[in-house]
Parts: structure tokens; C-alpha cells; sequence
């Protein structure tokens, strides 16, 4: 299993996983969920611009050439009246049933966090 950064070439794999996701997150409560029709195709757009920036990650699960799993993941700004001015936020993580239960989620998570306290480090240190 190799989890690593996804790339542009990759959204087209993913977007059958946004599909998944939606439809879940719209069985489990279709008032807060109400997508419009084809959500995975307005993810495309969105999950594009987030392989190429610096203020997302957007990691891909791959096993034996086949995408399993993705995790979107971006630097938010806090409103102005808490002392943290920036937070990361998980937008969405799914990982294929049949590779569930492998510790995949954990190690994105945790890869995630740790790239993120890098960006925020370098944002800081160099910026």
C-alpha cells in the first residue's frame, strides 16, 4: 500500500470515491446533505485546483496500481477573534471497503497532520 500526494492525473480515479462518500453522507442525514445532482462532477473542478496547491493536501491510497482511497484536506482561516488565526480542516477521507480495516485512514490522517505542520512551519519560517 503507498499512501503519497495526489496529482492532477489522479482526480479522474477519485471522483467515483466522492460519488461513494456523497451517497453515504446523503443516507446518513439527506436534510445536511442535500447534493445536487452528479456531485463527483463538481468536486473535479475543486479537487484540481487542491493537487496543485499549497494550502490543501490531497493525499491518494494506491495498491497495486488502483486508487483505494483519498483523503482533501485544506488550511482554513479562523475569524478574528480567537488567537489561532489558522486551523486545518479534513474535508473528506475514503478509503474502498474491501482495503477498510488495514489502518489505512490512520496513516493518511497522521501523514496529513504531519505535512501540515510542515506547511505551516515553512509558511512561517520563510513567508
Amino acid at each position: 500500500m503507498l499512501i503519497r500526494p495526489a496529482t492532477i492525473a489522479d482526480v479522474p480515479a477519485v471522483l467515483p470515491m466522492v460519488a461513494k462518500i456523497c451517497a453515504l453522507h446523503e443516507s446518513w442525514d439527506s436534510a445536511k446533505y442535500g447534493f445536487l445532482p452528479n456531485p463527483e462532477q463538481r468536486y473535479e473542478q475543486w479537487l484540481t485546483r487542491l493537487a496543485n496547491s499549497e494550502r490543501s493536501i490531497f493525499l491518494v491510497s494506491e495498491n497495486e496500481g488502483q486508487l483505494v482511497g483519498f483523503l482533501v484536506a485544506t488550511i482554513e482561516r479562523e475569524i478574528p477573534i480567537y488567537r489561532l488565526q489558522e486551523f486545518a480542516f479534513i474535508h473528506d477521507i475514503w478509503i474502498e471497503p474491501e482495503h477498510r480495516q488495514n489502518g489505512i485512514t490512520r496513516q493518511m490522517v497522521m501523514l496529513s497532520s504531519v505535512l501540515n505542520a510542515f506547511m505551516r512551519w515553512a509558511l512561517n519560517k520563510f513567508v
